[in-house]
């Protein structure tokens, strides 16, 4: 049997989330990824792995913005981590904001 999230998109732009599935209970193990596009204000029920490889290491996100693509991507090194427990220890994970890097120039 597959895990199973639901994630929710409350930025204002279409996100390409990759997945990063753990092989066990390691955070140092990969199991492999899951790609799932998420449009502006959505919702979606993801499955993912299997019953032995049921966690997520992280998370990479893809998006385009003012004529840019945004890369995020935040992985897990320890367990019981906040970025541990926020993928893992609930059902649903919301996607709040994405923040652009911001620059500055001068002369």
């Amino acid at each position: 049997m597959n895990a199973y999230k639901t994630f929710t998109n409350q930025s204002d732009v279409e996100l390409t989330m990759t997945l990063l599935i753990r092989k066990g209970e390691d955070p140092q193990e990969n199991y492999g990824t899951k790609i799932v596009t998420l449009t502006p204000k959505s919702t979606k029920g993801v499955e993912f792995g299997n019953d032995k490889n049921a966690y997520l290491n992280g998370i990479r996100i893809e998006a385009s913005c003012n004529g840019s693509t945004l890369l995020l991507e935040q992985r897990v090194y320890h367990r019981d981590s906040e970025f541990d427990q926020i993928l893992n220890n609930y059902n649903n994970v919301v996607i709040v904001a994405i923040q652009p890097l911001l620059l500055e120039a001068y002369d």
